[in-house]
C-alpha cells in the first residue's frame, strides 16, 4: 500500500492552498468619490470668493452648471 510521507502531504496541501488563494478574486471596496468630488468643488468655489474679495469684487452666489452654460445662447426669433 502506498503512504506519502509528510513531507509529500505538507507540499500538497501548501501547493493546493496557494492554488485557491491565488484564483480568488482580489475585491477591494467601493470608495465614493462624489463626496470627494463635491469637496473639491466646494473648496475651489470658497477660493474664488476669497479672491474675488481681496480685489475688492462683491461676492456672487454660485451658479449651477446648467444655467451658466445656457446663460450665452439666445433663442432664436420665429
Amino acid at each position: 500500500m502506498f503512504f506519502p510521507s509528510v513531507l509529500s502531504s505538507v507540499i500538497l496541501g501548501l501547493v493546493l492552498y496557494a492554488t485557491v488563494t491565488l484564483a480568488s478574486p482580489n475585491v477591494q471596496p467601493v470608495t465614493d468619490v462624489q463626496e470627494r468630488t463635491n469637496m473639491v468643488a466646494y473648496e475651489k468655489m470658497l477660493e474664488a470668493r476669497a479672491r474675488a474679495a481681496k480685489k475688492g469684487r462683491p461676492k456672487l452666489p454660485p451658479v449651477p452648471l446648467g444655467r451658466a452654460a445656457k446663460k450665452g445662447k439666445k433663442k432664436p426669433n420665429k
